[in-house]
């Protein structure tokens, strides 16, 4: 399935593609309240959402962007977003992670705004990666698990609750690092 104009709807978005989803678009390709999203494979540029709620699940890989405040959560029985390949979220808004992230290798890229990740978390079978530009990032519960844990941080890391379970942790931080009652394993 091509993508060459914006899926829109006020309610409750299902887009269920066996096959690969292509993305042509230069804007937002679905605009409304809560998207679920089911597809075989994903490729082009990360596709552009304007959601309040998302869910998502493929066979291979995944690359989502977002400017607007996000939650990952569940929607038409479908809860956070699961790959078997890679996971790409490119974010600008407010998020909340309420529901598991999971895939071969995931990456979260946060830009100007703050970032909440709950248990479960973001989970990678090889690793997980999260970046932040300008926002704070919040743990809850042991929210990131992976062999490989980058954080690149340029402002405030709070785990006072949460946790990162990983073989080797690579942290790259600009602001305060500090994890009470955090668990690092």
């Amino acid at each position: 399935l091509q993508l060459n104009g914006a899926l829109q709807s006020p309610g409750v978005m299902s887009v269920n593609v066996t096959g690969t989803l292509v993305n042509n678009m230069a804007g937002p390709a679905a605009i409304g309240n809560q998207l679920a999203l089911r597809i075989g494979d994903y490729s082009g540029t990360p596709l552009q959402t304007q959601v309040n709620t998302l869910a998502a699940s493929t066979a291979g890989n995944l690359a989502l962007s977002q400017s607007t405040p996000l939650t990952v959560g569940s929607v038409d029985a479908l809860n956070g977003i699961s790959a078997v390949g890679d996971v790409l979220l490119v974010l600008s808004g407010e998020t909340q992670i309420n529901q598991a992230v999971t895939g071969q290798n995931v990456t979260v890229q946060m830009t100007g705004a703050n970032l909440t990740i709950s248990s479960p978390g973001l989970s990678g079978t090889t690793g997980v990666e999260v970046d932040t530009l300008g926002g704070n990032l919040t743990l809850n519960g042991t929210a990131i698990s992976a062999p490989i844990v980058a954080l690149g941080l340029s402002n405030d890391f709070a785990g006072a609750t949460g946790g990162i379970l990983a073989d080797q942790l690579i942290v790259s931080s600009g602001g305060n690092f500090s994890g009470q009652g955090a668990t690092f394993s």
